[in-house]
Formats: structure tokens, C-alpha cells, sequence
């Protein structure tokens, strides 16, 4: 005999708000562990500083985020934890300058020569800057790598590295550098990107940036 409907959406009903509760507290797990990466700076000498891109303002200015991860890799340049500096990021629709050249420009203004910096200009996504950036590791000869970029990013960051291969330590901006709202904002967009990373991966689709191209 057949279940009275009602009782059959009942179940449903509650499986489907069981598996809203896991999906909750899995995002809620992983933002509070996203910050406590972000928290842990394990910056030491390496072959090259890595600044991961961050895109552009209004008007094509450097954004905020820029602006903090290029001030971060010119300290830690200027401490002497590396003698070399890779910008990364591509050309993203609507500029004239690809990211890497606004990082570039922001490192002279810091003080660091320009034969100092190389550029990755082809890189779209974080997953990009990892692969692009150990070409030109592999190019020069370098093994390490000391990573650069806000707190909020770092724990994906590096995931994204160690899957690429690269033996790399990272150096976050603090989050009491970032503004509140911002940090808010752009820790919900990590866990969007972690959503796409594990349906990308789970599926094993061949695209490296968000929307595939």
C-alpha cells in the first residue's frame, strides 16, 4: 500500500532540511578555518615573492586589495626574503593594463628595481596564478615560493598551489588591515569559488577560471 502523500513530502521535507543543516554548518566550518589560516603568516626566505592578482577600481585604479598585497610583497622584499618578485594577472574586460602591470607599477613605487619583478600576464583566475607562476618558476630555476594576498584568501590559495605542485609558504595580509565590510564581503565570494572548485574537480571538468572559456 502506497504512502499517503502528505507523509512522503514529510520525509522529504525533512531530508531536505537535514542536508540544508549539514551544507550550513560545512560553510560556517570553513569560513571560521579560512580565517584562522588567515591569521597564520609564514613568511621566510624563498626563491620568488608571488603577488596574486586582485583586479582593478574605479576608473582602472589599483583596487584596495592591490594596493595591500603589493605594500606586503615590496616589506617583505625590502627584508630580503627573496631577491625576485613574479606579479600576476591577466587582462580582465574593460582595462587597458593587465593586473601584473598595475602590481609592477606599484612595486617601483615601493622601491623595487624592475629588474626584480617578473610578469604573469596571462592568468584569469587563482588557479591561473599558480599554474603561470611555476612556468616562470621552471623557467628561472626556482624551487620556493613565498605567496602574497589577503587573509580571506589564503587558505584557498593554498590548496591551489599544493595541487599545482608548488612548494610555497604564504604571507596574508592581517584582516585588521582590510576594511570590515570588505573582508565580509569577499569571505562569501571564497566560499562561492569553493563551491565551484569542488563541483569543477568532483566532475573533473577541464577549466581553470570561472566562467570556463
Amino acid at each position: 500500500m502506497a504512502r499517503p502523500p502528505r507523509r512522503r513530502f514529510r520525509r522529504i521535507a525533512i531530508v531536505m532540511a537535514l542536508l540544508f543543516v549539514l551544507w550550513l554548518s560545512a560553510n560556517i566550518g570553513l569560513a571560521m578555518h579560512s580565517h584562522y589560516i588567515g591569521t597564520i603568516d609564514n613568511a621566510q626566505p624563498a626563491d620568488t615573492i608571488i603577488v596574486l592578482g586582485a583586479g582593478f577600481g574605479r576608473g582602472g585604479r589599483p583596487s584596495d586589495a592591490m594596493i595591500r598585497r603589493t605594500g606586503r610583497a615590496a616589506d617583505l622584499y625590502h627584508q630580503g626574503l627573496s631577491e625576485n618578485l613574479i606579479c600576476t594577472g591577466g587582462l580582465t574586460e574593460g582595462q587597458r593594463h593587465t593586473e601584473a602591470q598595475a602590481c609592477r607599477d606599484l612595486l617601483l613605487d615601493d622601491g623595487v628595481p624592475f629588474d626584480a619583478i617578473y610578469m604573469e600576464e596571462s592568468s584569469k583566475s587563482t588557479e591561473e596564478n599558480a599554474i603561470y607562476s611555476q612556468e616562470i618558476m621552471q623557467a628561472q630555476g626556482w624551487q620556493t615560493a613565498l605567496v602574497v594576498s589577503d587573509a580571506y584568501h589564503i587558505l584557498r590559495a593554498s590548496w591551489l598551489f599544493d595541487k599545482i605542485g608548488i612548494d610555497a609558504v604564504f604571507s596574508p595580509v592581517p584582516a585588521d588591515e582590510i576594511p570590515r565590510s570588505h573582508y565580509i564581503q569577499n569571505n562569501w565570494r571564497e566560499l562561492m569559488a569553493w563551491h565551484w572548485q569542488i563541483i569543477k574537480d568532483g566532475l573533473g571538468l577541464p577549466f581553470t577560471s570561472f566562467p570556463p572559456e
